[in-house]
């Protein structure tokens, strides 16, 4: 995926998270989608495409998850803080 001209400067992650390269969104497996008809079809059907939304609270992130396109998405975690993948 090609990141928006328009988008915002790239931050490092907080403190304690893995270096970036491992991120889903910093490896390009992930994509946020600002306010659109967009989120609503993909909380419906991005399961179809292999797009899950990972994190109750981040409506607009889903990642790539090819396992979904024959067995669902997986569980959403409440926020970033509860996925494995970025504790140490």
């Amino acid at each position: 995926m090609r990141r928006s001209p328009h988008a915002g400067p790239r931050t490092r992650p907080p403190d304690g998270w893995p270096p970036r390269r491992h991120l889903p969104t910093w490896r390009g497996d992930a994509v946020d989608i600002g306010r659109s008809d967009a989120t609503e079809r993909l909380s419906r059907h991005g399961a179809e495409y292999g797009l899950c939304q990972i994190y109750r609270n981040e409506p607009w992130h889903y990642e790539l998850r090819t396992e979904a396109i024959e067995h669902g998405c997986p569980r959403m975690y409440a926020d970033p803080t509860q996925d494995p993948r970025t504790q140490q």
